[in-house]
């Protein structure tokens, strides 16, 4: 459903909004008004708190720093009074603590200031969506209330009618007897619990509450005694093979006052859906920054969340070229290919490491596409989506917690598509394997807190003796390193190799149990070839492999290629 469809269903809504600041407060009532029923304003969180208590709304949009009492008291204090209330919060701050503060409040949107409209439109779409699907939901429960009312008053005169329903719900329908005993259920009840006829009717329906959920289901059955019905109420239950659901029941007290009736949804898969969608959202807020240059690359215009995100002032980048926040990290190649691509008409897209004014980093998901005057091209646009916390998190999957270096799992994804471009490019692969020798000896001699260490500071050797930017290092396992890393000559790769076993020795770190020397060495098994199409990875390593366990068997503190 499009932003369009969503915002004529708006209409229904009413939205009290809470912002301390009152030029954005009435530019952004004026926007609101376009879709919304009635748009409520307040001017801080207690002012914004006294209003919801007067009248709820359908949703709150709430600024953070506010005068009197924030928006995340606010919102805490509403979520008391109504947990399932739809909010969303934007704020100028970007620390960790405000997430993590939002994240526990379970709210349904979240967006950095200064905001694009489309951004605003974007989770607005997202919160509208949820609220109609309330709605309808609700219609939905409101109309099977009163067709379980209708057949129950019939259920006396003709049973028959209740038996059609049962058969042709696609929800589970039970009768219960008012010790929650089984009597009665519908085939879609059978399935969703997976127990036979006979097994269910020896059970009740409390029985299968999760011991958590038990004391809210006997309060929920005792309510309906009282008052006739209960609807939604969401509980974890225990079926067949040990299985746990998440339900969704309303049931209701039959007119002979001896039985209930319960309809339930098996929301499983919606319910980890919807969370994960909320995790999604909320760990990768999207903040979308856009430049304009000129045919040589000298930005002529850019936006307000452009000069947020670089640090930098719109004086300062226009009329610069975009290298000014190039990370050194990022290689020559992707900028050859990023001119070529654009220089065909064609849209360049890549993840890119950018170096803000004060020297941190930051990860942008680009897009580039040329732009044209009256037929004419004139120069490029970049749009940008900030994508930190995904780096930052994929960061972490690829590196070894203990060294600091990627790990196995890295080295499993990069090391195929090396082999791949240097069977492409006519290339010389170099990769090897090294062991720290008798580690275990040193682990039983020092301890493994010492033997920890001593891995950070091979592991630390290595990458200071890496000259390149595709020389890669990994972990890949114990005390098993791995290397690839480009040389011009096979006799470049050998010494390269010694480099490394003689920089480890260098560091001479005390191992009396070493039978070659008195400190930490090494022994490497070296593969420096133009591969083949015969070779992959499986044969790569074990041929690395076998050269290490060679180096070993020749006395260790070695290379063997």
């Amino acid at each position: 459903m499009t932003f369009s469809d969503l915002s004529n269903q708006a209409s229904q809504f009413t939205l009290l909004y809470i912002e301390d600041d009152l030029q954005l407060q009435e530019s952004m009532k004026i926007f609101f008004e376009q879709f919304f029923k009635s748009v409520t304003l307040a001017s801080n969180g207690q002012e914004g708190l006294d209003r919801y208590k007067e009248t709820p709304y359908d949703l709150i949009v709430t600024d953070i720093k506010m005068p009197i009492l924030d928006g995340i008291e606010m919102t805490k204090q509403i979520k008391k009074i109504n947990p399932k209330q739809s909010i969303i919060i934007f704020t100028a701050f970007d620390n960790t603590e405000i997430y993590l503060d939002i994240i526990k409040l379970n709210v349904d949107g979240f967006i950095l200031k200064p905001f694009a409209i489309e951004q605003m439109k974007e989770t607005l779409n997202k919160v509208l969506q949820n609220l109609v699907l309330e709605n309808e939901r609700n219609a939905y429960e409101e109309k099977l209330k009163q067709e379980v009312a209708q057949k129950t008053k019939e259920l006396q005169k003709q049973k028959d009618e209740l038996e059609i329903i049962f058969n042709t719900s696609k929800d589970g329908i039970a009768i219960l007897d008012l010790q929650s005993n089984f009597l009665n259920f519908n085939d879609a009840y059978l399935k969703m619990t997976g127990f036979t006829r006979e097994e269910l009717l020896k059970k009740s329906c409390m029985e299968l509450s999760i011991l958590e959920d038990l004391p809210r289901a006997k309060a929920v059955f005792e309510e309906t005694l009282r008052v006739g019905f209960y609807e939604n109420f969401i509980r974890s239950c225990k079926v067949k093979g040990g299985r746990v659901i998440t339900t969704n029941i309303s049931m209701a007290l039959l007119p002979n006052k001896t039985q209930f009736i319960i309809s339930t949804k098996d929301i499983t898969q919606a319910k980890i859906n919807e969370q994960k969608l909320k995790d999604h959202a909320l760990l990768i807020d999207k903040n979308i920054i856009t430049s304009t240059t000129d045919l040589d690359g000298i930005m002529t215009e850019v936006s307000d969340a452009f000069c947020k995100a670089s640090g930098y002032t719109k004086e300062e980048l226009i009329g610069q070229n975009h290298s000014i926040m190039r990370h050194p990290d990022m290689s020559d190649e992707l900028f050859k290919k990023l001119w070529e691509t654009i220089s065909q008409d064609k849209i360049f897209k890549a993840e890119i490491k950018n170096k803000k004014k004060n020297g941190s980093l930051y990860w942008t998901d680009s897009s580039i596409f040329p732009i044209y005057d009256t037929g004419k091209k004139v120069g490029y646009t970049t749009i940008r989506q900030l994508i930190t916390d995904k780096k930052l998190i994929e960061e972490i999957s690829i590196t070894d917690g203990l060294t600091n270096i990627f790990n196995r799992r890295h080295f499993n994804t990069l090391f195929p598509d090396i082999i791949n471009k240097s069977k492409r490019n006519n290339e010389l692969l170099c990769f090897l394997m090294l062991d720290i020798d008798f580690f275990k000896r040193y682990n039983d001699t020092y301890g493994h807190q010492k033997g920890d260490e001593t891995l950070k500071r091979v592991a630390s050797a290595i990458e200071q003796t890496l000259q390149r930017a595709d020389d890669y290092c990994f972990r890949l396992g114990g005390e098993e390193f791995g290397i690839i890393f480009r040389v011009k000559q096979k006799k470049d790769a050998l010494l390269f190799a010694n480099k490394i076993r003689q920089n480890i020795q260098n560091l001479r770190i005390e191992h009396e149990k070493n039978s070659i020397k008195n400190v930490v060495t090494v022994s490497i098994g070296l593969v420096s070839k133009y591969v083949t199409t015969e070779d992959n990875q499986d044969n790569l390593y074990k041929e690395a492999d076998t050269k290490l366990y060679q180096a070993k068997e020749r006395g260790r503190n070695r290379v063997v290629n």
